[in-house]
């Protein structure tokens, strides 16, 4: 069994702008679907299934990847923080590629460091560096911190892209209603290496509260943000279904007991197309 992580995919997909890098488009995710030699699997808790297929954030391009994989007949997880959806506040990180892509100035200097903006490379960098900055700051601020850096860039008045724009709450009920299994991405997008383990407590028990009350589900599973913090034994127990992280710090598959280490379907995606591609060219040579 594999389990895959996507983030969402779009309609019409600009290559190299900061807005799209972790969205494939739709034709070719659609495409994916329909090529696979078996169908993504439901998920059991023993990892006994088939591969297995989650998005993560309540984004537009979440939504509308989950509702294709229902259409062509895929069971699918959607993780998803309930503070995006309650506040109306794009993640920070959405904000941040937003303002990248906007930018009207050549350089920037950020953390004592001059980054030269002509350069994609260096674009990267300091989006990297932002986001390392700032990820481990509660979601309100964290989001204000990256705010605070449009009129450095150049791009004040910039808004989020449409496919990167929060949920609402009717957004994720007509999920429900579609057949998307709606999970527990924590109440906000925080690092949760940042928070102590009553904070972590809170930030397992109030989203996966806010999903029972608003939505009627039973939010057992987690996804943790950010992918890269394993949740240490003590914590584990308010995790009790089972959590999933997206990293290559630890193997594939199974992470301890409870955990789970999830594949980027996005790079899957990309290494396929590049073989087709290939494969394509000769055919014509």
């Amino acid at each position: 069994m594999a389990i895959f992580l996507l983030h969402g995919i779009v309609d019409e997909y600009v290559p190299g702008a900061s807005a799209y890098r972790n969205y494939v488009p739709r034709a070719m995710f659609e495409r994916y679907l329909r090529e696979r030699a078996a169908p993504f699997a439901d998920w059991r808790g023993d990892g006994s299934t088939g591969d297995l297929l989650t998005v993560d954030d309540a984004t537009r391009a979440g939504a509308d990847a989950c509702l294709a994989a229902r259409r062509l007949g895929h069971p699918v997880l959607f993780f998803v923080n309930p503070y995006q959806v309650v506040s109306g506040e794009p993640y920070f990180f959405s904000l941040l590629a937003a303002l990248l892509d906007a930018r009207r100035v050549t350089s920037a200097e950020y953390g004592g460091t001059r980054y030269d903006l002509a350069d994609p490379a260096a674009v990267q960098a300091l989006r990297r560096a932002v986001r390392a900055a700032v990820m481990r700051l509660p979601a309100a601020e964290s989001h204000a911190a990256v705010a605070r850096l449009a009129s450095m860039l150049g791009a004040d008045g910039v808004t989020v892209a449409a496919h990167e724009q929060p949920l609402r709450r009717a957004d994720l009920i007509a999920l429900r209603d579609a057949g998307v299994r709606i999970e527990n991405h924590g109440w906000s997008h925080v690092e949760i290496d940042a928070i102590d383990d009553d904070a972590f407590a809170r930030h397992v028990r109030e989203g996966r509260d806010w999903l029972q009350r608003e939505l009627g589900v039973d939010a057992s599973l987690y996804a943790v943000p950010f992918g890269a913090t394993d949740v240490a034994p003590p914590r584990q127990r308010w995790v009790d279904g089972g959590y999933f992280l997206a990293s290559d710090r630890f193997p594939r598959g199974r992470v301890g007991a409870h955990g789970w280490n999830r594949r980027d379907l996005l790079i899957e995606m990309r290494a396929r197309n590049r073989v087709a591609a290939y494969l394509a060219a000769r055919t014509r040579s």
